[in-house]
């Protein structure tokens, strides 16, 4: 069907009008974002036409648009979808906001013919929305905690943390949280006062209903509701609100974030171990799965299709005593074990339609010095953390190292340095109040928890990384080099390293800006008696000096290489009777 003249010249202006507001996308690990999103508008898709009607815009199940003309009636023409809770068929495709006139917010799908006062008419689709699960999981840093925290809403510096927190959009954005602590810090996290926290039976008490209710699944008045990240609701600290606003941003999909951290939680209690014991991965499960229960109702009522579920892994603070290879001994079971419990089943089949696609790790610091360089340290989670992410093993194909910027945060200077150059006078996204520029590490990471404008680069730069993986993208690795054990200085190309037997060298490859590469980052050697072991390599034995070469390869080509000399082994002999000497006698190796 044609458009008239009329009709075309109005699409143009509304097109013209909403490409002032479009967002640039930035790349990478650190998203370059230049406006945030209006909390007020959704950008509808303008098409052509639909049953018998000409469609003049298209709409997601619950967008939220404001017209420029106020609203006099909403007539329902077409309705497909049903109650997510009743099962009985939508009533509506678009109703008025209660609070603004020229409002209307998606609530079915179909189509409707809006008119407005001054006897304009406009035909809207609204149509499927693509939504994406994301797992908030670890200790305190995931869950959001921040110093001094009393759990007072009303202390100054509690309304300064959450004054920080990045606004999401109302209809784009949901947010489920349950603490893993007491009532207080609860409060302290999430602005919202639990009677209880999180056990592995109790989930459906802090889950909706439905994706647009204020209602648990137990039929209590949420106490954390779902649009907590958006202007319409009073905010959480921590990195779920950066996570939610730049995967939005990224993919266009709709974010539904799951916050089930526990502070001061060990990797030991993220195990399945025994089935539905009490612990943090099953409390997590337990929360997750009703949460799947809703989505799955909602997929079926038609209102959303799901299109990625993944986890981000803040944690290891509490473990910096356990060596590399029993770190990633229990990730490997936590992972593998949120993977097999954790997925949709839609026709009923026994398989897995959908299952955690991803986890994204958001890089652990020491734990020693907070605002120094020690906190960089080479420790057991940090080894084994990078080498899971950074790996061509096929073990942990799916594991991605989703942001290390904490680390370009070690001093006054750095943290001046890194903001100013990334984002120049000002932030290009909302916050919930004006807040100056970061330029000290008091403004960013004080102790051993991040403050809220810490918080949100580590939840933009990593759903920036995932996200754009997700939707076959890739981050282009530069400047990979090798880290010393004290996290922070660097081995050279060409280096001469030597080592005497039994010595271990730790050489942690890295770059920052290819966090997740598709073939990994891997150390090799043509030393046939050298063997390495999740990036910790360590002398053999041995009767004569050993020379050769560890290379540092990205996706199967050399990009950087260390000559390793190794000392043969040193014996102390007794002196031998009238002077002797012990001539040409070979002694055998040490095995």
């Amino acid at each position: 069907m044609r458009k008239s003249i009329w009709k075309l010249l109005c699409v143009c202006l509304l097109a013209s009008a909403q490409l002032l507001l479009a967002v640039s996308c930035g790349g990478g690990e650190e998203p370059t974002v230049t406006e945030a999103p209006s909390s007020e508008v959704t950008t509808p898709e303008t098409t052509g036409g639909a049953e018998n009607e000409e469609i003049d815009m298209e709409l997601r199940y619950d967008d939220r648009y404001v017209f420029d003309s106020e609203i006099s009636g909403i007539e329902t023409l077409t309705v497909t979808s049903t109650n997510a809770e009743t099962g009985e068929a939508d009533t509506d495709v678009l109703r008025k906001d209660g609070k603004n006139p020229q409002k209307v917010i998606a609530c079915g799908i179909g189509t409707a013919r809006v008119t407005f006062a001054d006897g304009s008419v406009k035909t809207v689709r609204v149509k499927t929305a693509t939504i994406s699960m994301l797992l908030v999981l670890g200790q305190s840093n995931a869950e959001g905690q921040i110093q001094p925290d009393t759990g007072n809403f009303d202390t100054t510096f509690y309304k300064t943390a959450i004054g920080e927190s990045i606004l999401c959009e109302e209809g784009q954005i949901y947010s489920t949280y349950a603490p893993g602590l007491n009532t207080t810090h609860g409060g302290g996290v999430g602005n919202a006062r639990f009677d209880m926290t999180l056990s592995n039976t109790n989930g459906n008490y802090f889950v909706a209903s439905s994706l647009t209710s204020k209602k648990s699944l137990k039929n209590f008045d949420l106490i954390y509701p779902l649009n907590s990240l958006s202007a319409a609701g009073k905010g959480k600290t921590g990195v779920d609100s950066g996570i939610a606003y730049e995967w939005h941003r990224v993919t266009g999909d709709k974010v539904w974030v799951i916050n089930a951290s526990h502070g001061g939680s060990a990797i030991e209690s993220w195990q399945p171990g025994r089935a539905e014991s009490d612990n943090d991965f099953w409390q997590a499960v337990n929360l997750v799965r009703s949460c799947e229960t809703v989505l799955a109702k909602e997929i079926k009522a038609g209102h959303y299709q799901l299109v990625t579920m993944g986890y981000f892994w803040l944690q290891g603070e509490a473990n910096m005593s356990l060596t590399a290879e029993k770190y990633m001994e229990y990730y490997q079971a936590m992972h593998e074990g949120l993977k097999r419990e954790l997925h949709f089943d839609f026709d009923s089949d026994g398989e897995k339609d959908h299952t955690v696609a991803f986890g994204g790790i958001m890089m652990v610091r020491a734990c020693i010095g907070h605002v120094s360089n020690q906190d960089l340290m080479m420790r057991g989670p940090r080894i084994a953390q990078y080498y899971m992410a950074q790996t061509n093993d096929e073990t942990w194909k799916d594991v991605y190292l989703a942001s290390a910027v904490t680390e370009k945060w070690v001093s006054d200077r750095s943290v001046e340095r890194y903001f100013s150059g990334k984002y120049g006078a000002s932030y290009p996204y909302q916050m919930r109040s004006s807040t100056k520029m970061a330029s000290t590490m008091s403004d960013v990471h004080p102790n051993i928890h991040y403050r809220q404008l810490g918080y949100n680069e580590i939840g933009l730069t990593a759903a920036n990384t995932m996200a754009t993986l997700m939707t076959g993208g890739k981050t282009e690795p530069k400047d990979v080099y090798l880290m010393k054990v004290d996290g922070v200085s660097k081995f050279n190309n060409g280096d001469t390293v030597t080592l005497e037997a039994g010595e271990t060298l730790i050489a942690v490859p890295k770059s920052f800006s290819g966090l997740a590469c598709e073939g990994g980052l891997a150390l090799t050697t043509n030393m046939e008696k050298l063997e390495i072991v999740n990036y910790s390599i360590t002398a053999p034995h041995s009767a004569t000096k050993l020379e050769g070469e560890l290379r540092v390869e990205l996706e199967g080509e050399t990009v950087l290489t260390l000559k390793i000399v190794i000392e043969p082994v040193k014996v102390d002999l007794p002196d031998l009777p009238n002077g002797e000497d012990y001539g040409e006698t070979v002694f055998p190796e040490i095995p």
